[in-house]
């Protein structure tokens, strides 16, 4: 993962706090703030600074979605290596408008295709009536006064642009290009249109391994030869779905996201084969299964939301 070094102020739409320090804060109860209160389950999204920002943990509506920066891969190892990192680190809360993510996503992760556009030289504008003509979408990031604005570009189109404290639409957003403020600006430009988010970020994709876990910790007293079973059964999976490459198998700890997650928007469809295929080895198949349930109707309605439900009734 990319992470920018350039201590830009990036876009947002309100300031939960502002760099304060980590040694202050109780990082595992605001991890969990979206549950506790709806003021914070929106999308935003934590930067961790020493002297530049070192890490960012992504929120959507409120819950951990995807760390930037660190190579843990999910929340939990997120935030013992901040824990344990001997640096003085602060960390700054910020909500952003519905939409925005997926380019900030872009913008911390992806290299631009061109770089240094310089709007007092008119590079910016040329590119955008370009793009017009041809009905080309991109992405544009431009840096002015020490921000920055994600502007997406739709079939040539400019609908809004994101900015720290505001977004603009419409002409506001032609006359911000034009403005003072912005004569000095660089851009860089990403090609493409800018891709939706996955469905499954990393709690839901925890939500999805602990149910299996769970499962199978109530599975393997009646039915002692399923720790022999699952290891190849998994091995075999794993060859054909590139989803699981980023979840560990380990006897005795069960499933965990062991690397940063690939094409988790399948996970739910090659664990619920997963689950079918394992309790097509067990002596009643019908009773493994009635177990999963049985086992999770706590999580009942959230496994229903990310699809795994309806996907082990079809099959």
């Amino acid at each position: 993962m990319i992470v920018k070094k350039q201590p830009l102020v990036l876009p947002f739409s309100r300031t939960f706090f502002e760099r304060v320090p980590l040694k202050f804060v109780n990082l595992e109860e605001l991890s969990r703030g979206a549950l506790e209160s709806r003021s914070l389950a929106g999308d935003a999204y934590w930067k961790i600074d020493a002297e530049t920002p070192v890490a960012y943990l992504v929120l959507r509506k409120g819950r951990p979605y995807q760390v930037i920066g660190s190579d843990s891969p999910d929340l939990r190892t997120f935030l013992s290596w901040l824990r344990h990192d001997k640096r003085e680190l602060t960390i700054t809360y910020r909500f952003v408008e519905e939409g925005t993510l997926r380019y900030l996503l872009r913008y911390w992760t992806e290299d631009p295709v061109l770089t240094g556009l310089e709007n007092s030289q008119g590079d910016i504008l040329e590119l955008l009536l370009s793009m017009k003509e041809s009905r080309e979408s991109g992405l544009l990031q431009l840096k002015y006064n020490g921000r920055l604005a994600l502007i997406p570009v739709t079939t040539g189109k400019l609908s809004m642009a994101f900015l720290p404290g505001k977004t603009l639409r419409g002409r506001d957003l032609l006359t911000f290009l034009k403005s003072e403020e912005t004569s000095t600006g660089r851009a860089d430009f990403y090609m493409g249109e800018t891709v939706p988010l996955s469905p499954l970020g990393i709690s839901e994709v925890l939500l999805l391994l602990t149910s299996v876990n769970t499962w199978l910790d109530s599975l393997r007293p009646v039915w002692p030869a399923c720790d022999a079973v699952l290891p190849n059964l998994y091995n075999e999976k794993q060859k054909e779905d590139a989803c699981l490459q980023s979840i560990t198998y380990e006897e005795g700890d069960g499933f965990y996201i062991g690397s940063t997650l690939v094409e988790s928007e399948k996970l739910p469809a090659a664990i619920a084969d997963l689950i079918v295929k394992l309790t097509e080895r067990h002596p009643s198949s019908a009773n493994a299964m009635k177990l999963f349930f049985s086992k999770n109707k706590a999580n009942a309605i959230a496994l229903e939301t990310i699809g795994l439900t309806q996907l082990l009734k079809d099959r």
